[in-house]
């Protein structure tokens, strides 16, 4: 329990921090672009919407133990993780887009999880055995990403010499805060991390990689452009593992639905980081002209 307690307030801390810190990248003017060219977001909730069943039926085909395919089959329906506007904005994306995919996903999270639970009961005469926590998806809409958001865009826009001083080491420091968190994930369970390493590591690279095409494919069937496409291969794999955990410790009491959880959050920190770096140092950073004149002023 103590763990757990640590884990917990670890996670709110570093998720509030880090959207603060990503709010610092955004205007309103941002959130203003998207609505007047819509597609973007129609194609950035497409791709995690045929994720859930592409992972049933990945499942099922691979027969996976029953406690691994019911983890991955919670982590495929959740909405979208937070962290994913972090690696976003490591790779000069469009963070606005991101951000709209993750506070769009989870008010609809309300529906497509129920929705997809029922279709997996129809299909496979069996329940995944529970049910949507709402009020943990509404604290994490409003505390862990709105409220944060829009305190960081307040910041750059009432404090632009604050921002500009400071905005790269808060960055680097909420990098290194998931981090730590996650290797003390790890610490604190080496038994149940170790047992099932390479099963969950395994699985939990496939989905990533399968989403990432899944995105991929989306992008392009939808020709989005060069900042966008990043963007949903960087977010469609980022599943809210916080939310994955909260159901899996206070709802089913399955430690072994955390433990994949923890595993897939471990493996997707360097591996998308890795992408987050190679979009950054290949293409040139975007002109941001709302930073420029804030600088001016």
């Amino acid at each position: 329990m103590e763990h757990e307690q640590v884990i917990n307030v670890a996670i709110a801390a570093i998720v509030f921090v880090t959207m603060m810190v990503i709010g610092l990248d955004l205007s309103v003017e941002d959130f203003v672009r998207l609505v007047r060219k819509p597609r973007p977001i129609f194609a950035g909730l497409l791709a995690p919407f045929l994720l859930a069943p592409a992972a049933m039926v990945a499942v099922k085909l691979v027969e996976l133990p029953p406690e691994l395919g019911a983890g991955v089959l919670l982590i495929a329906i959740c909405p979208a993780g937070n962290i994913a506007n972090l690696y976003t904005s490591v790779a000069r994306a469009h963070t606005a887009l991101s951000i709209v995919l993750c506070v769009t996903s989870i008010l609809l999270a309300f529906l497509t999880m129920p929705f997809w639970m029922k279709v997996y009961e129809q299909l496979f005469q069996s329940s995944l055995g529970f049910q949507i926590p709402t009020s943990v998806l509404f604290s994490r809409l409003s505390l862990f990403l709105i409220l944060p958001v829009s305190l960081g865009m307040l910041v750059r826009s009432r404090f632009p010499r604050f921002e500009r001083h400071c905005h790269t080491f808060l960055k680097r420091l909420t990098l290194l805060g998931v981090i730590c968190l996650g290797t003390y994930i790890i610490l604190s369970d080496r038994k149940g991390f170790s047992e099932g390493f390479l099963s969950t590591t395994l699985v939990a690279i496939v989905f990533t990689l399968l989403s990432m095409t899944l995105a991929l494919v989306i992008s392009k069937l939808m020709k989005l452009d060069r900042r966008d496409s990043i963007t949903l291969l960087l977010t469609t794999p980022v599943r809210n593992i916080a939310i994955a955990i909260a159901i899996a410790v206070t709802v089913l009491h399955q430690a072994e639905f955390a433990v994949l959880a923890t595993t897939m959050f471990m493996m997707q920190i360097p591996l998308l980081l890795s992408f987050s770096i190679f979009f950054r140092k290949k293409f040139p950073p975007i002109e941001d002209s709302s930073r420029s004149e804030s600088g001016d002023t």
